[in-house]
């Protein structure tokens, strides 16, 4: 019984040890909850919600951010620069 007791303590403790950590790709030293630093040129995040998606959530090498759908927004949409769309630029 104590020995299941410890072992249930431990598994606690790891646990929110790993909850208050944060996640990084490409990092030793994230400095967010999820910080993705990207080394080559390439995408540096892809979101498929499908296997074979033919129209995932795409981030690029340049941080333009992309959609193979519209997306909505709720509020404000402040840019510092260019909107661009497939059919004219905002």
């Amino acid at each position: 019984m104590k020995k299941r007791i410890i072992i249930l303590a431990v598994a606690l403790f790891a646990t929110v040890v790993v909850k208050a950590q944060n996640f990084g790709v490409g990092t030793q030293a994230p400095i967010a909850k999820t910080h993705i630093v990207q080394e080559a040129n390439e995408n540096a995040l892809r979101i498929d919600d499908e296997d074979g998606d033919t129209t995932p959530f795409i981030i690029d090498e340049e941080g333009v951010v992309t959609t193979g759908n519209n997306i909505e927004v709720t509020g404000k949409i402040i840019s510092t620069d260019t909107i661009r769309t497939a059919a004219r630029v905002m």
